[in-house]
């Protein structure tokens, strides 16, 4: 269970003359999953945090803080920021969340404080003008791709190769057939039973 202020999101959402049936159904889910949202029942993916911020009119950071989500690389209450890491750039992701990517081409070093692998690596969201803007520049750090491993990828936020050749940032639930899955993101169209390639496990996410 993850520490929300759930006070802070109830006040929001009344502020704005919304109910948390019609947040839900703005996520494209049902009011059940939402209240375990904001009850820290069920954590908060980093793209419903985004929605949340563009529909309260908030800064996603608040979302994010107050959501309980992981905020390494993002500096608190004004104090010095922990050491650093530099983290490689090797693609980026649009509205869609369609990633283009290359992992043995590495691009600008990103600093990113806490307890980061050394073989960790980013992809950057490029989404200025989109429905995605709020997003625009921000980064996801990732693990390098690998086999495809059930009990480590469900429900995580990762990204995925599948067979078909397109690579998406997406969250893997569990398929209806063996050996397959189902990716969901907010406000795109789930992709039933697909066949994954590999996996990159997104360990955190950091606005700029």
């Amino acid at each position: 269970m993850t520490n929300v202020n759930y006070k802070w999101f109830s006040d929001k959402i009344v502020s704005k003359g919304l109910t948390q049936r019609a947040v839900a159904k703005h996520l494209g889910i049902d009011a059940s999953t939402l209240s375990l949202l904001l009850h820290g029942k069920r954590r908060m993916r980093v793209e419903q945090a985004a929605e949340i911020a563009r529909l309260l009119s908030v800064p996603v950071g608040d979302v994010m803080r107050n959501s309980g989500a992981d905020m390494r690389g993002i500096r608190q209450d004004g104090g010095p920021a922990p050491v650093s890491h530099p983290v490689p750039l090797v693609g980026w992701v649009d509205e869609n969340k369609n990633v283009s990517i290359n992992f043995d081409e590495k691009g600008q070093s990103f600093a990113v404080e806490g307890e980061i692998p050394p073989e960790a690596i980013c992809i950057q969201h490029r989404t200025a003008g989109t429905v995605a803007d709020p997003m625009d520049g921000w980064i996801e750090v990732i693990l390098p791709p690998r086999e495809p491993n059930p009990d480590d990828m469900m429900d995580r936020h990762c990204v995925v190769k599948l067979s078909t050749g397109e690579t998406l940032l997406r969250t893997i639930r569990r398929g209806y057939k063996p050996g397959h899955f189902n990716l969901l993101g907010v406000n795109l169209p789930p992709i039933h039973d697909a066949e994954v390639s590999w996996y990159s496990p997104v360990l955190l996410v950091k606005p700029l």
